[in-house]
């Protein structure tokens, strides 16, 4: 994907864009150049944990008939997303709801047609977990995992059509699969080496 140049409010409690946040942007760009065709109405998208809203906003400019709803448990990022898509989107565009993952979503009243997650994957202690806004946006347990696996528990409540996220290939991605297999198919759509460590990109599709 080509970034435009983007002038984003920051803060340094907000996890900013990094690699991964590009990996996640470049494989759901060519996500949303194959579904678009599919719809001939608009496209409701969940981005889970906007941290700055960078990956939504840059998505909105390119595929303006996406509605994007954004979710983030940190209040401070909640109120820097909405700031920088009010700089950049029509408001009509977007809603930035702070909650924990979706929880406080109806699924008889919400049914995005594609959820998006870039979790905290690293693997870590609980303690870290615990420490912080800042650090509940990168720390991904002792597993890795903990977080995803919360988001998919959370998944198994809604209607959707696909859900994407990213996890390291050095997690025990494999409790994911195993756990969830009555729900959900698993495919690995994209991995890219980002410094040290390799990501990989999961597809969701419900059974």
């Amino acid at each position: 994907m080509d970034f435009p140049n983007l002038r984003l409010s920051t803060n340094s409690e907000v996890y900013s864009p990094q690699g991964d946040t590009w990996f996640l942007a470049d494989v759901l760009e060519a996500q949303l150049h194959k579904e678009i065709s599919n719809f001939t109405c608009s496209i409701l998208v969940c981005e889970v944990g906007v941290g700055s809203g960078f990956i939504s906003i840059v998505l909105a400019k390119k595929f303006p008939r996406i509605h994007f709803i954004g979710t983030d448990i940190s209040p401070k990022s909640s109120r820097l997303c909405l700031k920088n898509m009010s700089n950049h989107l029509p408001w009509i565009q977007y809603e930035i709801v702070c909650m924990d993952l979706l929880r406080s979503f109806n699924p008889l009243k919400f049914s995005p047609d594609i959820i998006f997650f870039n979790p905290p994957y690293v693997a870590s202690p609980f303690d870290e977990m615990r420490r912080g806004f800042f650090e509940k946006s990168w720390a991904g347990g002792p597993k890795g995992i903990t977080v995803i696996y919360e988001f998919l528990r959370e998944l198994t409540r809604f209607t959707f059509k696909k859900a994407i996220f990213l996890s390291s290939i050095n997690n025990e991605n494999e409790i994911l699969e195993r756990d969830f297999n009555d729900h959900f198919l698993f495919h690995i759509i994209s991995q890219r080496k980002i410094e040290k460590e390799k990501l990989l990109c999961y597809e969701v599709l419900p059974r």
